[in-house]
């Protein structure tokens, strides 16, 4: 899109550079690939997805801008981005998918600041926006690495500092990681963090308690090693993975729906403290009958519709006996 005009007498809003504006001229609704460098100077919020896949090589963000909302530059080709000291609000994915080399945030700015090409929150705690070639030089003192930060920027290489404790969604989603190591500090991994990408083997670290939905959704994994501390597997964690025999230590208490589907699994094993699984877990796999074992010595396990849909003996599917206790 290349032309946006707003009637003039319209009172809600107006259009400016083929931009659309509300009538103050404060709020930025829409703009266009030939707008990003020409945003009136009266702006203080881009809304979300403004200026989304536009394909822009560059954008000028000019001080007064206070809010920058989710998506609103996502998926571009922007690949400099200097942020003023007016910016107080960076929402998650705001410029997701840029193959940004170079950033850095106004010195005089008291929200947020930069280094190595990644955008802090002033405490150094935060990684807002992330870079390809920074991705192996976070701070030290990072606990929280945002939603959206590294997504969809063709990454094959990180380095997760030791300290991180929360990894946001979509955080890693969509690139090309082969390998990743996570720290012993992690104990937050949300909804498709490392969705879509080329991991072959991962281990969780102790201490992590929920694996968000779709969060390793997508890989090559033929391995994965879960830890005690788990409680909860979301929906789709594993989703499509390359898997072929599982153990699934005693702590675990709910398995989300699609969780373990489509993958080339052979053999589950089931802890004690099982309670939940849902529709789908373990469809679309390789488990024929008396592989999957349910360690449980009372109670009830709930297994949901179609929980083991689509196993056992190629081109039919297998009613796997459970027996509880």
């Amino acid at each position: 899109m290349y032309s946006i005009t707003v009637d003039s007498d319209n009172n809600s809003y107006m259009s400016y550079n083929n931009a659309i504006y509300t009538k103050n001229g404060q709020t930025l609704i829409a703009g266009t690939s030939n707008s990003a460098n020409s945003i009136l100077d009266t702006t203080k919020t881009i809304v979300a997805g403004a200026f989304c896949e536009m394909g822009l090589s560059s954008v000028t963000i000019p001080n007064n801008v206070v809010v920058i909302e989710d998506s609103a530059f996502s998926y571009n080709n922007i690949k400099t981005l200097a942020l003023p000291s007016s910016v107080q609000t960076i929402e998650g994915y705001a410029f997701a998918g840029n193959p940004i080399t170079s950033l850095s945030v106004n010195s005089a700015n008291p929200n947020y600041m930069s280094s190595n090409n990644l955008i802090y929150t002033k405490n150094g705690q935060t990684l807002v926006i992330g870079t390809k070639n920074g991705a192996n030089n976070m701070l030290s003192t990072t606990k929280t690495i945002f939603e959206g930060a590294f997504s969809g920027i063709n990454l094959t290489s990180v380095t997760i500092p030791n300290g991180v404790v929360t990894i946001g969604s979509w955080a890693f989603g969509d690139n090309q990681l082969t390998s990743l190591t996570l720290p012993s500090s992690v104990t937050t991994i949300e909804e498709s963090a490392f969705y879509y990408n080329r991991l072959s083997s991962l281990t969780i670290p102790n201490g992590v308690v929920t694996i968000g939905s779709w969060a390793f959704g997508d890989n090559q994994l033929t391995s994965v090693t879960l830890p005690s501390s788990v409680t909860t597997i979301e929906d789709s964690a594993f989703y499509n993975n390359q898997l072929t025999t599982l153990n699934i230590p005693n702590g675990i208490v709910t398995i989300g729906s699609w969780a373990f589907a489509d993958n080339n699994l052979t053999q589950v094993t089931l802890p004690n403290s099982i309670t939940y699984i849902h529709s789908y877990a373990f469809a679309y796999n390789s488990i024929p009958q008396g592989s999957l074992t349910i360690d449980r010595a009372s109670g009830t396990v709930n297994i949901g519709s179609g929980a083991f849909y689509y196993n056992g003996y190629s081109g039919g599917t297998t009613i796997i006996p459970v027996y509880l206790r």
